[in-house]
């Protein structure tokens, strides 16, 4: 009976160093209000990550949590560490229980710290995925605010992204807030309906397009399409070997006749890209997967020039080399390690 709808903020799927492990955490408010929520996961968490692993057999999948209430109730925070062992993290779930809270703010920022300050977050993971799953936004005081930007401008530069689940008592104002959470991150927004049965009644939603589907399948599904990749073999035989790492542009493969070789590595790339030109050309750029230009630099001459990407979220992208009217581009790939 378990149903929720999910609207359509559908962002790239990212890419990152290593297809052979993922990360997962689930960060759930705890409060009095929450306890048909904290039954769902109750029941249904272990099958969700089961059929993950099931989609994704190339992957080692990472579970954990963190449940969280406010100051002055029986605790502000409580996790239960990564583990490759998803029965670790379902006992844990099964411990946990809804009380506290009272007034309507809970104390999110401090959750958002535990997760990105006290876990150890794989360094080669394809995916980090946090799902939020609360019915009450944070306090607004100003050094909460500010723990809230430092956790999620943190959770953006390592690629993690934050998913969240919002339940019934959820307002306007923290709809929006939850929805910039997920643009950040390059996650995606997840709401609870009337149709769920959970809870009590449930806000409308501000978008008038979105799809209704049952939370165990929306989670399968987002962590299936978040960790996308080409084989792990290949992706290894990437990361072992510097040549397969540097990604060369010719005209066998572009069909220019004005452009000398291009090199550019490593690739994947963490923090710099190293350009390596026979000839300078005009001007490098890197778009994301919507076509947008995110970062550019001009006049680039002959040899090597090294290019930052270290404020780039971790992803696909393309970089378009240019000389005059002549263009080619390539692949790079941004990880975080």
């Amino acid at each position: 009976p378990f149903s929720k709808a999910i609207n359509t903020l559908r962002l790239p799927v990212n890419v990152y160093d290593n297809p052979c492990n993922a990360d997962i955490l689930f960060v759930v408010d705890a409060t009095g209000s929450m306890g048909d929520e904290i039954n769902y996961l109750k029941s249904e968490m272990e099958d969700v990550i089961n059929r993950a692993q099931k989609n994704n057999e190339a992957l080692f999948l990472r579970t954990g949590s963190v449940f969280y209430r406010d100051e002055g109730d029986a605790y502000v925070t409580k996790n239960s560490s990564f583990s490759h062992d998803v029965s670790v993290t379902d006992q844990f779930i099964q411990q946990q229980s809804a009380g506290g809270g009272g007034n309507y703010p809970e104390a999110v920022h401090s959750a958002l710290e535990d997760a990105m300050n006290n876990f150890e977050w794989s360094e080669d993971a394809i995916a980090r995925i946090l799902f939020l799953v609360l019915d009450a936004p944070p306090h607004q005081f100003p050094k909460v605010i500010e723990s809230m930007q430092n956790s999620i401008e943190k959770a953006a530069k390592m690629g993690v992204r934050i998913v969240p689940v919002t339940a019934s008592g959820i307002r306007q104002e923290t709809e929006f807030l939850m929805k910039s959470f997920a643009v950040m991150t390059n996650g995606t927004y997840v709401f609870i309906t009337d149709h769920s049965g959970i809870g009590n009644g449930h806000m409308a939603p501000t978008d008038d397009d979105f799809e209704v589907e049952f939370l165990n399948d929306v989670m399968v599904r987002l962590i299936d399409d978040f960790c996308k990749n080409s084989s792990c073999e290949d992706i290894m035989q990437q990361e072992n070997s510097v040549e397969d790492r540097t990604t060369i542009l010719d005209e066998d493969k572009t069909g220019s006749t004005t452009f000398a070789t291009v090199k550019f590595f490593p690739n994947p790339a963490d923090a710099w890209v190293t350009i390596q030109l026979e000839e300078a050309i005009d001007e490098v750029q890197v778009l994301n997967m919507n076509g947008q230009p995110v970062l550019r630099k001009v006049t680039i001459p002959e040899g090597n020039t090294d290019l930052n990407v270290s404020d780039l979220a971790a992803g696909i992208y393309i970089i378009r080399f240019r000389k005059g009217k002549d263009v080619v581009s390539g692949k790079l790939v941004v990880g975080r390690r």
